[in-house]
């Protein structure tokens, strides 16, 4: 967390980065959005209050746009250069093979809890 107890970031159980990769809690609410999509009945968003760690957490979705498809879609539809940089620049790249609206991720939040920040 940041000195003022904020944390915003990107996770995806495909990332292709490796410090993107989910914890235990933002991997479960990976999971629900999947389901939720799947069954024709999408989550918009996860929040829940951990009062043992004193942090508020959210989660909110990334669907993959058509502009996403640039550099996430099928790796054979990828421009040569764009694979070729992913390559050299994340050599354990796990994000493509996406389709428009599929999930790709979501943003993270974490705040620090306080007395000056209740939540």
């Amino acid at each position: 967390l940041s000195r003022d107890g904020l944390e915003v970031r990107r996770t995806s159980e495909r990332n292709r980065n490796p410090h993107n990769a989910p914890d235990d809690w933002e991997s479960a609410g990976l999971t629900r959005f999947e389901r939720g999509l799947a069954s024709g009945s999408p989550v918009a968003e996860i929040h829940e209050v951990d009062e043992a760690r004193g942090e508020l957490r959210y989660l909110r979705p990334i669907l993959t746009g058509a502009q996403c498809l640039q550099c996430h879609g099928a790796e054979e539809t990828l421009a040569p250069e764009v694979r070729e940089r992913i390559a050299e620049r994340y050599p354990d790249d796990r994000a493509t093979g996406f389709a428009a609206g599929d999930l790709r991720g979501a943003f993270s939040v974490r705040v620090r809890m306080s007395p000056s920040n209740p939540g």
